[in-house]
């Protein structure tokens, strides 16, 4: 979640009193305008494709499917994802080649420097080549710049080839970077909820699809610079095909749930292709008895995290987060906006990794429906 939104909305709770319009005026228009896109798509089905996206989309919900994903997600575990939250967070340290570290930011301009890096886009090159060929991993370098220059920022692209549509990509995204509100570079920065949490999903999700084999390709992408303004995605959608890109599913703050009520947002905005994976995404709620309760955000749902470019190029995306926002439904009242964000409060300690783990189960089951297992 951007520095910048997560204060607009501290301000719009605190003064509006969880109204969503209120929000939603501030920030201006949170998704584009539905209008036909010349790279606006449809994911068609196959032979043997889960997934018919239609306005309803329609699911393979056999048995024999149901026990064919759960046992693909027996490699993903809670205790895994925690350890990925606690090291990337800095509430436990870790080995590279060696030495032990230790994370305190991961502030964008301090993972970038000249010299004297922040360990954490290294933690994570470590990690992403521990579970799949280092031909697989890119990095993918951009400009950043403001009124104090330039600097050479980058996103990390791990793919994994479809075996017989490898030319649609289905895309599992988290921003890797952390901030505190005022960008100070010797303040800790733990950002354990926003957004190791959404890290942690993503490598469950290269331990789950590095071993079985898609349809379709499927990317995991880790973005920097989102809480400058969304550097890295929009970096990532100018160096990239967008015509291959059929759906994404962003993870940003999925683990803060203070009642332990397993509430959730689910961001779709107005794009029919949007909505193709978010009605998807709660039917698999159902299917797959996750214990969570999600609510559903179309022409409200909010444009602060890295879904929001895949918008602007007309591709169907979603943001996936615990309860930050009031929907119109009373499925989750009140949201729970964390306070801690963007503070040093960001750590281990105040996120629920039950919650944190159930939404990435429902990410990855989304994925792996959407890329096609083959049997």
């Amino acid at each position: 979640m951007t520095r910048i939104a997560s204060l607009l909305i501290i301000l719009v709770i605190s003064a509006c009193c969880c109204n969503l319009s209120g929000l939603q005026s501030i920030l201006g228009n949170a998704t584009p305008t539905a209008q036909p896109s010349p790279t606006a798509k449809q994911l068609l089905p196959t032979l043997d494709s889960a997934v018919t996206l239609t306005s309803h989309p329609t699911l393979d919900t056999s048995s024999s499917r149901v026990e064919q994903v759960e046992s693909m997600l027996a490699l993903a575990s809670q205790e895994s994802w925690e350890k990925t939250v606690r090291e990337f967070s800095g509430a436990a340290p870790f080995t590279l080649d060696g030495k032990q570290y230790t994370i305190t930011t991961r502030l964008s301009e301090e993972l970038f420097p000249a010299s004297n890096p922040t360990p954490a886009f290294d933690y994570l090159l470590m990690r992403a080549g521990e579970l799949v060929p280092a031909d697989w991993i890119e990095v993918q370098e951009y400009t950043y710049s403001d009124d104090k220059g330039s600097q050479k920022w980058a996103n990390i692209v791990v793919t994994l080839p479809g075996q017989t549509r490898p030319q649609e990509e289905i895309l599992l995204t988290a921003h890797f970077d952390s901030a505190t509100y005022d960008f100070d570079p010797e303040a800790p920065a733990p950002g354990a909820d926003d957004n190791a949490s959404g890290v942690a999903a993503l490598l469950e999700a290269l331990a789950v699809f590095s071993q079985y084999e898609f349809e379709r390709t499927v990317k995991i992408v880790f973005f920097s610079g989102e809480e400058y303004g969304l550097w890295g995605s929009r970096a990532y959608t100018r160096q990239n095909d967008m015509d291959a890109v059929q759906a994404v599913i962003n993870l940003d703050v999925i683990s803060y749930d203070p009642n332990n009520d397993q509430c959730a947002d689910l961001h779709a905005g107005t794009l029919a292709q949007s909505e193709n994976i978010g009605l998807m995404m709660l039917q698999l709620v159902e299917t797959y008895d996750l214990d969570l309760q999600v609510e559903y955000f179309t022409d409200d749902a909010i444009d602060a995290s890295d879904h929001s470019p895949f918008w602007q190029e007309g591709i169907g995306a979603v943001l996936l987060s615990a309860n930050l926002m009031d929907g119109r439904e009373d499925t989750c009242e009140p949201p729970e906006y964390n306070p801690h964000m963007h503070t040093a409060d960001d750590t281990f300690k105040s996120i629920n990794a039950y919650t944190g783990f159930e939404l990435t189960r429902l990410a990855l089951i989304t994925a792996i429906e959407l890329a096609g297992p083959l049997p």
